[in-house]
């Protein structure tokens, strides 16, 4: 384990954009909590590096599809496209009949060296991303007319209905505060399952990913709001969040206010990662897309 760790890393150290859902303590928590069944098959060559799960004929990546907004092969992006080209061969001859995956950036090379390989190319999902500007006036003018009338509306309104909270970003993760807020919604409630709390508690503790926890209190330190994110580079991810109902708007507002707080502290990009939900576009989000590349047995591995 001790040998796949340091060989992960070191191939992970010529990866352009190292996602926290790249890394080697991410996929090992999955397996080790959500997925203790699987067999993950770490297949690597020429600094090249994919995890991947085969069940019934069918391969797809480790890490876990429902969790990991991104996932991919990482290494040399030089060698990408051998590397594929290689490991198409390796598991049709491996009797896999079907290669599945999911949620890859646009950035990523995999999409354009497969879909020349004959893969199937879709899209997943979106991830709505704001390119952050140097200030807040830029900002808000970035907004159309009736978003940014609404941002100043709604942050007005909580500033005003509830004058004695307090926000603060911190590097210290307090993972019981947001699932006590997560809990709190019904379709949350239901996602947090034993495995998935036991996992969300692990993501303070897994090595080489970077997190930023954003809260809304009020002064006595009653819960109002939550989130994490994710820090890659100099953007930021926004991973999950949870709100009391009972406070309304707060949600809107500490997604706001931690945007401002990027800003302010000079992040590029403000990443709200997979899902179109309404908000991510009021607060500027502009779709970026997630693919899905589906690769058949009978399809040829090369061009």
């Amino acid at each position: 384990m001790e040998e796949c760790e340091n060989l992960w890393k070191n191939i992970l150290a010529n990866e352009p954009i190292v996602y926290p859902f790249y890394t080697y303590s991410w996929h090992m928590a999955w397996k080790k909590i959500l997925a203790p069944t699987s067999h993950v098959i770490v297949h690597y060559t020429n600094d090249v590096l994919v995890p991947l799960v085969i069940t019934n004929k069918e391969a797809h990546f480790s890490g876990g599809e429902e969790i990991a907004d991104y996932l991919d092969c990482i290494g040399d992006t030089s060698k990408k496209q051998l590397f594929w080209q290689e490991l198409l061969s390796y598991l049709k001859n491996n009797n896999v009949e079907r290669i599945v995956l999911r949620n890859v950036a646009a950035s990523s090379p995999t999409k354009d060296i497969l879909q020349t390989l004959c893969a199937r190319v879709t899209i997943e999902d979106m991830t709505p991303t704001i390119p952050l500007p140097r200030t807040e006036n830029e900002y808000l003018q970035s907004l159309d007319r009736k978003n940014r009338h609404e941002f100043k509306r709604k942050i007005n309104k909580f500033d005003l209905s509830y004058p004695d909270i307090t926000f603060l970003v911190t590097k210290k993760i307090n993972i019981d505060v947001l699932l006590t807020l997560m809990k709190q919604a019904d379709n949350k409630k239901i996602f947090l399952t034993n495995d998935m709390e036991l996992f969300f508690r692990s993501l303070p503790t897994l090595s080489n990913i970077q997190l930023l926890q954003a809260n809304l209190t009020t002064k006595d330190g009653s819960l109002v709001a939550s989130v994490i994110l994710f820090v890659v580079n100099r953007t930021l991810l926004l991973y999950n969040s949870g709100f009391n109902a009972a406070y309304q708007g707060s949600g809107f507002y500490l997604k706001s206010k931690m945007i401002l707080w990027a800003i302010k502290n000079n992040y590029k990009e403000y990443n709200f990662l997979q899902g179109q939900e309404r908000y991510k576009y009021e607060l500027g989000g502009k779709d970026v897309s997630v693919y899905r590349i589906t690769v058949h047995a009978a399809v040829p591995t090369s061009p």
